[in-house]
């Protein structure tokens, strides 16, 4: 059901390709000569402090700094001066302004993109007309990834020493060295919907750690499905560049700087810096502006990220660039989560997502969300995930990956099946053997306020040399031989234990002694594997949370694996493992050390092991 359902939201919401060469600027705008700036001219910027409307604000220029912000691109200071009653609602500067352009005489001067951390906001910086009205004419073809390094450089500004005295002055401070020295990058605000306190902060860390910048994610005021806008995005709008829409809209809230023809450009620094990008362009309607009294974290707008006017293709130093009416290509999350505990309650969820390199992040918080809606509650309680992966590898070839595992958690049952899919997603998209593109996830999930746990009570082991079954701390064995193995099971709240009978072969290469531990599968890491179709099945076959193991780690000799010299083979371990599922969690742990014994029974060397369960 659920992929039938993927099916048709794929066909509804499937947008073209990204933004390409027909993209145009005809006419490309004329701006304020830079060279033409100086102390104590006036302006007027323009920004969306409630819904959708513009709101003008008074600019005195404070100075410039050539190379200020990189070179060939000049940075200027400035104050905003009021009105008081904008003064009164922001306090300056706010997350979310980045990109609201100033104009002297109805010329362009460029836009508010920077600010003073610790320091008095209505001190601000900004990024030159000209370099921004350039990213009209850059080429769609370009492509190029900043390092963690080059972000860090470009996101602060060390002020010179007139440009310093020039901001003590403005902030009424006496001395230049009381004035902050370094100004940064107005913060990002990345506006979430669909998710909860707990959620919203282990996503903030996968964005952080993808954006290798210091982005805060906010609430957002609604769910933005992405549906087409009918009216064109105009300077000075609330401008967005969105991740994804749907039951996880995530997207940077900014603001329109200028436009040409059927493109936009905003922001005045980089939302992710990765040059050619696929993002979502929307506007948004802001709810309120969070006002900082302290000014030491900032403001913020909270704003609902309304319709979907293009793609974000662009994301440079300068601002980021969108294109109107040519819809990224999207790839689809639906989740169905059902709470056994209460007939009839359910939840369908659906998002898409325009930046791929997301995925990892979005499906996870996608089905959490249904899973919370679902259960409606936060605690203890056991959930039986499955989850479907399709894509194409590093080399073009379609992939399907299917996997399921099975939870428990005495604090927060939903929030404790969310890790697994995300490592395995990331593991993915990152593999060593290339990138991967992951175009759906569908997720089914069933949760209940249950202890569905199966814990080990006893451990009986013989071998050839020790025959009798029993409760043992060390084993002794030959080389050959086969251990026998009783494992005693007690559901949670039951009362009689079940009994599962399994067997691991000895080969005879064994030579040294090693242990005996039996516990559960845990989870799949995705690591490891000599190809990205390797990897992919190591995820598919490694043991779940429901399966009881029995592992076994002993000392080779002589005849180890090929390709291994005959002098390494004794330092190579021999590991078997007998896999059991369950239909619970398996929990405790239990070992036995076992002791080779050579020379002594020489039986039939073996493989894995076996299993049954009475």
């Amino acid at each position: 059901m659920v992929s039938a359902v993927l099916a048709v939201l794929a066909s509804v919401f499937a947008g073209g390709a990204a933004a390409n060469a027909d993209a145009t600027c005809p006419t490309p705008p004329t701006v304020f000569p830079e060279q033409n700036l100086h102390p104590g001219m006036t302006g007027t910027g323009m920004t969306v402090i409630q819904g959708t409307t513009q709101t003008p604000f008074d600019v005195k220029i404070l100075g410039v700094q050539q190379d200020g912000i990189a070179p060939g691109i000049d940075f200027i200071l400035a104050q905003i001066t009021g009105p008081q009653s904008f003064l009164d609602v922001t306090g300056g500067i706010v997350a979310g302004m980045s990109g609201s352009p100033v104009y002297i005489g109805g010329q362009l001067v460029g836009s508010t993109s920077y600010g003073f951390p610790f320091a008095d906001q209505t001190i601000m910086g900004i990024t030159p007309a000209q370099n921004m009205v350039d990213l009209f004419s850059l080429p769609d073809s370009s492509a190029a990834r900043a390092t963690s390094e080059s972000i860090a450089t470009a996101r602060t500004v060390r002020l010179s020493p007139e440009l310093r005295a020039a901001v003590a002055r403005a902030a009424g401070r006496s001395k230049a060295s009381a004035a902050p020295g370094v100004a940064r990058q107005l913060a990002t605000p990345v506006a979430v919907s669909g998710l909860n306190d707990r959620a919203r902060a282990l996503m903030q860390r996968f964005i952080r750690n993808k954006l290798h910048r210091q982005v805060t994610l906010v609430p957002a005021g609604g769910t933005s499905r992405g549906a087409p806008a009918p009216t064109p995005i105009a300077a000075g709008d609330s401008l967005t560049a969105a991740i994804s829409y749907g039951d996880v809209t995530a997207a940077a809230i900014g603001t329109a700087t200028v436009t040409c023809g059927d493109m936009v450009v905003g922001f005045g620094h980089p939302f992710n810096f990765t040059g050619a990008t696929t993002l979502g362009m929307s506007g948004a309607r802001v709810l309120q502006v969070i006002k900082d009294p302290s000014t030491i974290a900032g403001g913020y707008k909270f704003a609902l990220i309304t319709g979907l006017h293009g793609t974000v293709d662009q994301d440079r130093l300068e601002g980021i660039r969108g294109v109107e009416g040519v819809l990224p290509t999207f790839s689809f999350v639906s989740s169905h989560a059902r709470n056994l505990d209460i007939p009839g309650r359910f939840h369908n969820g659906f998002s898409k997502v325009a930046d791929n390199t997301f995925m990892a992040a979005v499906a996870p918080m996608n089905m959490l969300n249904g899973e919370d809606v679902a259960f409606d509650r936060v605690g203890d309680g056991s959930i039986h995930e499955t989850w479907t992966v399709r894509g194409t590898g590093p080399d073009g070839t379609p992939f399907t990956l299917r996997r399921d595992n099975r939870y428990y958690s005495p604090v927060d049952a939903t929030f404790e099946g969310i890790f697994e899919p995300a490592i395995e997603l990331d593991s993915i998209q990152s593999s060593r053997f290339g990138t991967a593109t992951i175009s759906s996830v569908s997720t089914t999930s069933e949760v209940t306020q249950d202890q569905l746990t199966t814990s080990i009570q006893k451990v009986l082991v013989a071998s050839g040399l020790e025959p009798g079954l029993a409760e043992r701390r060390t084993l002794k064995v030959s080389p050959g031989d086969t251990i026998r193995m009783r494992v005693q099971l007690l559901n949670h709240g039951g009362t009689t234990p079940s009994t599962v009978n399994m067997t691991i072969h000895i080969p005879q290469r064994a030579s040294r002694s090693g242990e005996l531990s039996f516990g559960s599968g845990g989870l799949a890491f995705g690591g490891g594997g000599t190809t990205f179709a390797d990897m992919l099945r190591r995820i598919r076959s490694a043991p779940h949370q429901y399966d009881l193991v029995a592992r076994l780690f002993v000392g080779g000799g002589p005849g180890g694996p090929p390709g291994i010299p005959a002098a390494a083979a004794a330092s190579h371990p021999i590991h078997r493992e007998v896999v059991v599922h369950r239909d619970r969690v398996v929990t405790g742990r239990h070992s036995v050390r076992i002791v080779v014994v050579r020379p002594g029974h020489h039986g039939t060397g073996g493989g894995g092991g076996s299993a049954t369960t009475p």
